[in-house]
């Protein structure tokens, strides 16, 4: 993360074993969003503050561990996606401030095309993405 007037400052990394981090979203309380893993295949999403550090808010589906931050609103919400059940299926979701998870759905009904994303909020907490229709 870089602030205004001085050098990089490392945010880290959610686990020893990960060895990337990719940050896409901050707040104006600082508060930065993405994702940490291995690689990007096994990523987890992130939230992390200079207060508190980085913590992951979780999957919709722990048999297929891999979510993503993408944006954070004022009161800390924040939209990305998460795999399903299905582990190459993704779906947006928007997690609240204690770290709960919802689910957006996706606009096909379609078993092979259930894909959707969040790429941003706003701070009524309206999100918007991209979904898969046919």
């Amino acid at each position: 993360m870089w602030k205004p007037g001085a050098s990089a400052h490392v945010i880290g990394l959610l686990a020893t074993d990960h060895k990337l981090s990719s940050a896409s979203g901050i707040n104006a309380k600082g508060q930065v969003v993405g994702a940490s893993g291995p690689d990007e295949e096994h990523a987890e999403a992130f939230i992390w503050s200079e207060a508190e550090g980085m913590r992951g808010p979780g999957f919709l589906a722990d048999a297929a561990p891999r979510s993503h931050g993408t944006a954070i609103n004022a009161s800390g919400q924040v939209a990305g996606s998460s795999s399903t059940h299905r582990p190459s299926l993704t779906h947006a979701v928007l997690w609240d401030q204690a770290g709960a998870i919802t689910d957006l759905g996706a606009l096909s009904d379609r078993p092979n095309r259930f894909r959707s994303g969040a790429y941003a909020l706003d701070d009524a907490g309206r999100v918007v993405g991209v979904s898969m229709t046919n």
